[in-house]
């Protein structure tokens, strides 16, 4: 599109600044011809969780169809604006592991902490275990997580490959909002949008209060909006469905090996962080905890926790409260596997909103491109991977505008988070059917599925003719919503007829009518009922029971061969104990004899939650 533009966007954070930074550096941008203004309702560009985030950069995040576009001008802008001194751009080790805090472990650790003495490390693992972790590639410059409590060890991604990369977010979205600002874009914090301003031509203007002097200003003649207010979008537009999810997170000052770890914590039952014991409250972990740790440049580490939704969505990111003790909740489980984040000192207890897509009460994709309204467009809904996938929204959102499709995404992968895996068919290997030796006798591996079955006289779809589909019989369901609860009336629409007796005098006219003993809840037993008129002085009626398979002369031999294999199934086989099961019902009789009570509530030995009766039924087949 040519000729002027006004273009304005609403959020000043990962997305709204990016949109900006890409919007100038596209081919077609002339100063001249484009205004760019960004509204930012907080008094600084990244205030919310832009500000907040941990910065995680991976190949194997999600939406597959953006992300490797963005992981890729994440290194182009690190090496055009010198990304690892601005911003801290760098690559760096990302897994998960599994950690079992004992009891005796807690007790040193608060042993030490009361006598005021630097931790030491309780005695190593024996020698098997340790010759397991090590099998596990677990890395050997990792050094801020105690290596004798470690368990697990898995890679995120492919191993050994560089899938992941981090940037300190804070200073990433402001570099990049300077960039634009620097450009030609004009940024205006303080300035909480009010109204879109529309027609069915398209957008027109845009309202915002000046927080400074709560004053009311307007922007006229508009014609683009990107709406990229992360979870305040949904204020804006609500039909997006896009909300605020509160999550905590804390910045330890410490210098350490650059890992992102996922964790995964089993801690005693009976475990209380120690600020909540002190104020008398319990803390239900439900023995597990899973707190993500980000080491990040310029001397931090990032750590968040479980999000929740206690309290709602503020008006401005910079009213956002922030629940200490939860932010406690996270330093004290860390303090349980790290005794180098145990001891560092704090920078940062905040909280942040993550703006979530929702669909059908479930979590979807982000948001990104244009609306219903002509000149109305947006980009939000990222959840965790805003940061991640912020340069190539701002992309997108620059060719929306200026070239009116998206140009750089890969639109033919799906949104989903796992992608299928395509074959082509010089890969794909011929079917070999291995259930039926008959069919399988007469297959023909040239052959697709359809064009066997149809040589062999069978059928690869079920539909009318097989049996496959029934005709709804009775009256049509009514338009509109049904009760399920209903006793008479549109409830019971859709039921089938009944039958029933008539009675007539002399003259025709019904005397009664004799049917079915009442059933408006659609009892089962009802129809046991042995004294209903309708038996009275009738014999039951016959039914003639199911023949087999009617043959009429035209089957195949292979079809001919099934039916007779049909009338001759094969004797049942007696089920028999697997060894592994065996093997489990061992282990629990040797530790509680014959106590099954005892076995059922071993949440160790019996994780599938076997109840007591099962597991003396499968003892007692066992000894049989």
């Amino acid at each position: 599109m040519e000729g002027k533009r006004n273009i304005v966007i609403v959020g000043g954070g990962i997305i709204g600044s990016t949109t900006a930074y890409y919007l100038t550096r596209h081919p077609k941008f002339n100063p001249a011809l484009h205004n760019i203004t960004l509204l930012e309702a907080a008094p600084a560009i990244a205030t919310g969780a832009s500000g907040k985030a941990g910065g995680l950069l991976a190949l194997w995040a999600y939406p597959s169809c953006i992300v490797p576009l963005s992981y890729k001008l994440h290194a182009e802008l690190a090496a055009e604006h010198d990304g690892v001194k601005r911003w801290g751009y760098r690559r760096l080790g990302c897994g998960s592991i599994e950690v079992t805090v004992s009891k005796k472990r807690l007790e040193r650790l608060q042993q030490a902490n009361d006598e005021g003495k630097t931790w030491e490390k309780l005695p190593k693992q024996d020698a098997a275990a340790k010759d397991l972790l090590e099998e596990s590639n677990f890395p050997s410059d990792f050094d801020y997580v105690d290596r004798e409590i470690v368990e697990t060890w898995a890679e995120m991604g492919s191993p050994g490959a560089t899938e992941t990369a981090q940037v300190h977010p804070h200073h990433f979205t402001t570099s990049i909002a300077e960039l634009a600002r620097g450009a030609g874009v004009q940024i205006k914090t303080n300035s909480k949008v009010t109204k879109l301003k529309s027609s069915p031509a398209g957008v027109q203007g845009i309202e915002y209060v000046d927080r400074k002097d709560n004053t009311t200003n307007e922007i006229q003649e508009v014609t683009d909006i990107v709406v990229a207010a992360g979870p305040w979008t949904g204020v804006l537009l609500p039909q997006a469905k896009v909300e605020g999810l509160r999550a905590h997170s804390v910045v330890y000052e410490a210098e350490v090996s650059p890992y992102a770890v996922f964790t995964d914590i089993e801690l005693p039952s009976n475990y209380i962080p120690e600020h909540r014991a002190k104020m008398g409250q319990k803390r239900k972990h439900k023995g597990r905890v899973d707190p993500e740790i980000y080491a990040r440049p310029f001397g931090e580490v990032y750590a968040c926790g479980e999000p929740d939704t206690a309290i709602p969505l503020p008006e401005t990111a910079d009213q956002v409260e922030c629940d200490e003790s939860q932010c406690d909740d996270i330093i004290s489980y860390i303090g349980t596997i790290s005794s180098v984040l145990g001891a560092a000192p704090i920078k940062a207890k905040q909280a942040c909103y993550l703006p979530r897509h929702i669909r059908f009460g479930q979590e979807s994709g982000p948001l990104i491109g244009k609306t219903k309204t002509a000149g109305l467009y947006v980009a939000s809904g990222h959840t965790c991977w805003g940061i991640q996938n912020g340069p190539a929204t701002g992309k997108l959102m620059s060719e929306f505008i200026f070239d009116g499709d998206a140009q750089s995404a890969d639109k033919k992968k799906r949104r989903s988070k796992s992608q299928p895996i395509r074959q082509s068919n010089r890969l794909k290997k011929p079917l070999n059917p291995l259930g039926n030796s008959t069919i399988a006798a007469n297959w023909d591996k040239k052959q697709t599925l359809a064009q066997n079955y149809k040589r062999l006289g069978l059928t690869a779809r079920l539909k009318g003719p097989t049996g496959g589909t029934e005709k709804t019989l009775g009256v049509k369901e009514a338009f509109g919503p049904s009760d399920p609860l209903s006793i008479n009336g549109s409830g019971s629409a859709g039921k089938a007829l009944d039958v029933a007796r008539v009675e007539r005098d002399a003259d025709g006219k019904i005397v009664r009518v004799i049917g079915r003993a009442p059933n408006p809840l659609d009892d089962p037993l009802n129809a046991l009922d042995s004294d209903s008129e309708m038996d009275d002085g009738e014999e039951e009626e016959e039914h003639e029971e199911w023949g087999g398979i009617q043959e009429n002369g035209k089957e195949t031999e292979v079809v001919k061969s099934l039916i007779q294999e049909a009338r001759n199934p094969a004797p049942k086989k007696k089920r028999h104990q697997s060894e592994q099961e065996r093997e489990w019902l061992e282990t629990l009789i040797g530790k509680y004899g014959d106590d099954t009570r005892a076995m059922a509530k071993d949440r160790k030995l019996n994780p599938m939650q076997q109840t007591e009766a099962d597991i003396r039924r499968r003892i007692t087949k066992m000894n049989a």
